[in-house]
């Protein structure tokens, strides 16, 4: 069985990665992926444009493939990742190698326990990370404490009650018909059908939160905004329908939390 640790070694991004039909990291392979990522998450970089980044310091938490941490490091002052697993953390290194980004750099460092001073960081972005810590609510302390008075984060974390949570039951189905029956899976299939890697394991750990939930968690904050975006359905998603319309808006799968110290 793995360890926690060893599940998030597999960077989040490679069941993608390998679909796309891409087999080495390379220039043109990254490229090509992170083409794919940002069409397929096109409202993405509405949350921290490149006027909003301009001449800040930017902490990323969680680096998964690095596409959003190669776009933070180009158009940001300064920018910083951090991953608790090493492989995120080595392709981010390559990916600055590559682009010669001299004002970036990446550490291993835990969600819960940042190894950063007070008031360092003027932007936070976080992205599908800190609902698989042991502590949402530690995470968002440690964010609140890094960050700079007047600083702002953007979090991203799945919304409790979503599409598809209210189509899991169809999911399981099709799991069932296609891979078999498993114990293990039945009682961690929610997790699983968020995220698995290629051996079809699910995450450790993952947490599901409502509104009102994270408005407790992010209480020390003065400024608050709460989004829906996302959903799956793969044949609509290439062709970008429905991707803002009243029903995501309002039953999305992930929440996108801006919040301002």
């Amino acid at each position: 069985m793995l360890e926690k640790e060893d599940f998030w070694e597999e960077i989040c991004g490679t069941v993608a990665f390998k679909r796309l039909g891409l087999k080495k990291v390379t220039p043109d392979s990254l490229a090509i992926f992170d083409a794919w990522y940002f069409d397929h998450y096109p409202y993405l970089k509405k949350y921290f444009s490149k006027n909003e980044l301009k001449d800040k310091t930017v902490l990323e938490i969680g680096l998964g493939f690095g596409s959003v941490g190669e776009y933070l490091a180009m158009n940001s002052e300064e920018y910083v990742g951090v991953d608790l697993a090493k492989t995120p953390v080595k392709l981010m290194e390559e990916r600055i190698r590559l682009k010669q980004l001299e004002k970036a750099k990446v550490r291993n460092a835990n969600a819960i326990d940042l190894p950063f001073s007070e008031n360092n960081f003027d932007f936070v972005v976080s992205l599908g990370c800190i609902h698989h810590t042991p502590s949402m609510y530690k995470s968002i302390n440690e964010i609140h404490r890094v960050l700079k008075p007047g600083g702002q984060a953007v979090l991203m974390v799945y919304a409790k009650y979503s599409i598809t949570f209210l189509l899991l039951p169809f999911f399981y189905v099709l799991d069932l018909f296609k891979n078999g029956f498993s114990w293990n899976k039945l009682r961690s299939f929610r997790r699983f059908a968020y995220d698995s890697n290629l051996e079809g394991t699910g995450a450790p750990v993952t947490v599901f939160t409502s509104k009102n939930e994270l408005k407790n968690l992010t209480n020390k904050f003065k400024e608050h905004q709460f989004n829906r975006e996302n959903y799956w359905f793969p044949f609509f998603r290439k062709r970008g329908f429905f991707l803002n319309n009243f029903f995501i808006r309002n039953y999305g799968n992930d929440w996108y939390v801006v919040i301002k110290k």
